[in-house]
């Protein structure tokens, strides 16, 4: 395995963000063929390249598969608002070119080379797909067990304890999603992606959905909200004369500046103050590829918010602890290398920070290894925000690798 340089802290990290390629038949492999025609699929044109559907409508937010022409990892990595822009041909790869990109143990020869002990992995075409499937509860809740089922297969969910894809658990149809999350925690799944959004216009934090957390609690598999297409233009955008549906390239100032962050806050203020972890006190939850910049801010809106005083009913039951204090109990986060990742440590402990490197993406970190590398942070908190975290949130035995 690759060893860091130096004085470097660890000999090799967990990095609880790095991304794979979809293949066109990742959603159709193990599809039920009642569903074959409201498939999640590609189609391509003359030029080969593919834009994907659902059933017969094209998607609204990805206007073709990330698979192809891919970006060169890092290379929005000074700029991420840039990864909106189209990159210039020199740094766009063609796919099939790079091996680790969508094969295991080629990413396991990558990882030896690089010093990445473990890595949880995560899609890059699903993060925007299920807000158009939730149009068809059904076939969204059959296409995505479908991908979990190619996922196991081609990736793992834990794949020599080394790669650990996590699946994806619509909520759309309760006892479905009761169902498929048995299904994936009796086939090894050490985290679940659920979409950080309101389903049906109730949130997450909604006692309905109970059933979901306490598996997951029991299990001791944390609950994992990856930065995605949330919805949250179609919920809200309208209201203020903006298309509710804009591709991740058109939308406007206005949608990023309002929307971009609102979603993720919204989400794990429900965990909070709609009372999950007190009534599920072992679940964890994770926010990875959501930034950080947002948590000084909902932390003390939280607190105010129960400081002001409560009129209303508590939806899931009161808490007599303060949000912040939930929120550090609970709630692990990755921020962006070009976030502020010692006050972050400063606010909520080094002990829940996550080293999330965005690879292969554009806008991630080419080398996990150097993530944290000028963030300020003393030895002790690098090997538990490069390491020891995700070791402990993976369960994996110990901190073996840990210099």
């Amino acid at each position: 395995m690759g060893r860091a340089a130096g004085t470097h802290p660890v000999t090799a990290v967990i990095d609880a963000d790095n991304h794979y390629y979809e293949p066109d038949d990742a959603f159709l492999r193990h599809l039920d063929p009642v569903f074959s025609d409201r498939a999640l699929h590609i189609r391509r044109t003359g030029d080969g390249i593919g834009r994907p559907y659902f059933g017969d409508q094209p998607l609204y937010y990805l206007e073709r598969s990330p698979a192809d022409r891919m970006g060169r990892p890092g290379a929005w990595r000074h700029d991420k608002d840039g990864r909106y822009q189209p990159l210039p041909d020199h740094e766009l790869l063609t796919p099939g070119h790079i091996p680790h990109f969508a094969r295991r143990e080629a990413r396991l020869q990558w990882m030896d080379d690089v010093g990445v002990e473990a890595c949880l992995m995560w899609p890059s075409l699903a993060l925007g797909v299920e807000v158009q499937m939730r149009d068809d509860p059904r076939a969204c809740a059959a296409n995505f067990s479908s991908f979990n089922r190619w996922l196991d297969e081609d990736w793992g969910f834990d794949y020599q304890h080394r790669i650990f894809a996590a699946p994806w658990l619509t909520l759309v149809d309760i006892e479905l999603a009761a169902s498929e999350l048995d299904d994936l925690l009796a086939c090894g799944a050490h985290a679940v992606a659920v979409l950080f959004s309101p389903v049906d216009g109730r949130s997450l934090g909604d006692p309905y959905f109970d059933p979901i957390w306490a598996r997951c609690a029991e299990a001791g598999v944390p609950v994992a909200f990856h930065g995605a297409e949330s919805g949250y233009n179609q919920l809200f955008s309208t209201h203020w004369g903006e298309p509710g549906r804009p591709s991740a390239h058109t939308q406007s100032p206005f949608q990023r500046a309002a929307f971009f962050e609102r979603a993720i806050m919204d989400t794990l203020a429900s965990f909070v103050l709609h009372n999950v972890f007190g009534r599920h006190p072992d679940l964890q939850v994770l926010s990875i590829e959501n930034g950080s910049a947002w948590v000084p801010y909902l932390l003390r809106v939280m607190d105010k918010a129960v400081r002001s005083g409560m009129y209303g009913a508590w939806l899931g039951g009161s808490f007599t602890d303060t949000p912040s204090d939930i929120f550090r109990h609970h709630i692990s986060v990755a921020p962006n290398d070009d976030d502020d990742i010692r006050g972050l440590a400063d606010l909520i402990g080094p002990g829940r920070i996550l080293l999330g490197s965005d690879y292969p993406h554009p806008e991630g970190h080419p080398d996990p290894m150097h993530f944290l590398d000028g963030a300020g942070l003393t030895p002790s908190e690098v090997r538990l925000i490069a390491h020891d975290n995700a070791a402990t949130l993976l369960g994996l035995a110990s901190a073996s690798d840990v210099g």
